[in-house]
């Protein structure tokens, strides 16, 4: 069972400025999209799900001086990789990795976001 979706998101995110000069928000990216391709096997045991999320450049300011400027932040595109199995009624096993190719990308101006980074657990389901 194989399931794909797409989104897509164009913000227009101005504020009227003084002098009549219109101003960006800050931290609001104009163009956002994402995918997501999902596999699901086993008997419907095992899931495998594969997402791709492109953030565009933004601007923010630096507060680093004063008065603050306007920078304006890189786009970047993040890949993420989950799976679940179900190995019994009650067992089921995940994994997830975030940021698979480690991008290097920010948010806020001046600080760094999380690299890649990995998750494993375990789910118990009891009955009553």
């Amino acid at each position: 069972n194989l399931g794909l979706n797409a989104t897509y998101t164009y913000t227009d995110a101005t504020q009227p400025g003084a002098a009549g000069i219109d101003r960006t928000e800050i931290r609001r990216p104009r163009h956002m999209a994402a995918a997501n391709l999902n596999y699901r096997f086993a008997a419907a045991r095992a899931n495998v799900n594969l997402n791709l999320s492109y953030t565009g450049d933004q601007e923010d300011d630096d507060f680093s001086s004063f008065p603050a400027t306007r920078v304006t932040l890189d786009s970047y595109t993040l890949v993420n990789v989950a799976a679940e199995y179900m190995a019994t009624e009650t067992l089921t096993i995940t994994a997830r990795v975030d940021n698979l190719f480690d991008e290097d990308y920010e948010n806020v101006f001046g600080f760094a976001s999380p690299g890649i980074g990995a998750h494993v657990g375990v789910q118990m389901r009891f009955s009553r």
